[in-house]
């Protein structure tokens, strides 16, 4: 036995008697439209995009041929479908001129649900599919404080409502959309200060995402393979690079992503973008919000991503999301209090660089947001102390007490520098955290230079009071890096969806494994 099998066979024994297993809840699962627990799909006429009984064949032709597993009632293709899918239009151009159209989560003009509003009264409400469900209407009158979640997803997804509505990114902004639109590099797309949170109470999700995109921004890039930015553009689709279970394993989805039905064709400045749910800062980025749609396929609807889900979502919490999206495999919820301050501060500066951290706000203070989640960019020493960089997934409302903007990070000794993933903007002075091998990011060109983009330092004592939970995800260096499965460094029972969590007894134990495993 190897030594990384062993520490991964002593984790295990670590983690065993404080595991949270994730329950696999049908009203989060979507299966194909035939079957789904919520009722009958309902179109008033045929697909928009595709217009004949032949192209129709030979689509799905190409996709039931192409090598698959199913999972959670989805298609899950062992190589990018995309190609076969784009010869599959190439025979059917000569009948048709058409867009693909993903039958398995069909969001597109023309299809509806009917939902329960109050599940009390039976009232049946017309709703846009993808936004909420009559399955989630159950789930949150069970609680009454729930209800007004209820109310806000159905107001929102009302046909007759003009909340939200489903639009082709392809025809967006007069057909300029791009996964990734930074014109000198996909690295300025992808970045964390992109990322912001919508209307779904979804933080920790959002702030998953972010911690991804800031320290391994080719794992984002890898998700989308070397087809879909040309497919996105000609043919309507996209495939998403994932790992259920530990598998490498492609999802195919359309480019309907959800949008609000009054700004939709306005231009707009990131502050006030069209979406209603997660997005990016440029405002002719796609990749963000299909990443987010790729989770809400997999979970049924939007609202099965809302945060009064917590964790009988499969992948509703940040841990099982940043799995499915990486292949890592190891998802740890670490508890601590205020007297594990050393300890905690040797575990998050040993996984820096390896391991993706979300944590979670506990405490109203200096401008922090109680029971709400940021991404933890940085664990570091500067100026004779312990720091963290931490970012919040609205792009603003940043910590305002003792640091915050991280000029105490310098020692003021003339030379002296930064660590080399932290910079000072040219616009605002301010050190910022940066990505490594990058300049100073584009998007500050995009606002005012004095404006608080949700980026904050905090010294590691404060940060351990108010943050008393991480979502540690990893290692990295181990996670899927091709599409020839994953490296087994942690020897883990990939059949079990679960969080493990990881209490006060036991972090000595865990920093000397996550330290020992490279």
């Amino acid at each position: 036995m190897t030594k990384p099998q062993r520490k991964g066979e002593e984790l295990l024994r670590l983690l065993s008697v404080n595991s949270k297993q994730v329950e696999l809840t049908p009203h989060d699962l979507v299966s194909t439209p035939s079957s789904r627990r919520e009722g009958q799909i309902h179109s008033s006429g045929t697909s928009p995009s595709i217009n004949t009984a032949d192209a129709i064949s030979s689509v799905e032709r190409a996709l039931n041929d192409h090598p698959h597993d199913m999972y959670l009632g989805l298609k899950w293709y062992r190589s990018d479908p995309l190609p076969s899918l784009v010869c599959a239009f190439e025979e059917m151009a000569k009948k048709s001129t058409s867009s693909f159209v993903d039958d398995e989560f069909p969001v597109h003009d023309g299809v509806h649900l009917e939902v329960l509003s109050k599940p009390s009264d039976q009232e049946v409400i017309k709703c846009i599919p993808g936004v909420i469900t009559s399955s989630n209407c159950r789930d949150f009158i069970t609680v009454p404080k729930r209800i007004p979640r209820i109310q806000h997803f159905v107001n929102k997804a009302k046909i007759d409502g003009g909340g939200w509505s489903w639009k082709r990114a392809s025809l967006m902004h007069n057909g300029t959309c791009a996964l990734f639109s930074a014109s000198s590099s996909k690295q300025q797309s992808i970045d964390p200060r992109n990322i912001l949170q919508g209307k779904v109470g979804n933080c920790g999700f959002c702030s998953g995402i972010a911690s991804v995109a800031g320290g391994f921004p080719t794992i984002i890039e890898n998700a989308f393979g070397p087809h879909s930015q040309l497919t996105l553009s000609t043919i309507g689709a996209v495939s998403i690079l994932m790992y259920p279970r530990g598998q490498p394993r492609y999802l195919l989805m359309d480019d309907f992503i959800l949008c609000k039905n009054d700004k939709d064709q306005v231009a707009y400045n990131g502050r006030n973008p069209p979406s209603p749910s997660m997005h990016s800062l440029l405002p002719t980025d796609v990749w963000v919000r299909l990443l987010e749609k790729a989770f809400v396929k997999v979970q049924g609807s939007y609202a099965s991503l809302d945060g009064y889900y917590k964790y009988n979502s499969l992948y509703r919490h940040p841990a099982r999301a940043i799995q499915l999206l990486t292949g890592a495999r190891l998802a740890l919820e670490v508890h601590y209090s205020i007297d594990d301050v050393n300890i905690m501060y040797k575990i998050l500066s040993s996984s820096q660089g390896r391991y993706a951290k979300v944590v979670h706000c506990r405490k109203r203070f200096e401008g922090l947001i109680p029971n709400h989640g940021y991404s933890l960019l940085w664990v570091g020493e500067g100026g004779g102390e312990h720091w963290v960089c931490l970012r919040n997934p609205h792009g603003k409302t940043s910590y305002k007490g003792h640091g915050w903007d991280g000029a105490l990070i310098c020692n003021g000794k003339e030379g002296g520098s930064l660590p080399s993933c932290l910079n000072v903007c040219d616009n605002t002075k301010r050190v910022v955290w940066k990505q490594s091998n990058s300049e100073c990011h584009a998007a500050f060109s995009l606002r005012d230079c004095h404006h608080d983009n949700g980026i904050f330092f905090m010294q590691f004592k404060t940060f351990i009071e108010c943050f008393p939970i991480t979502t540690l995800v990893g290692p990295m260096d181990s996670a899927a890096k091709e599409v020839n499965g994953c490296s087994d460094v942690f020897v883990l029972d990939s059949s079990k969806e679960c969080v493990h969590e990881v209490h006060r007894s036991n972090l000595t134990q865990l920093y000397e494994i996550i330290a020992d495993v490279d």
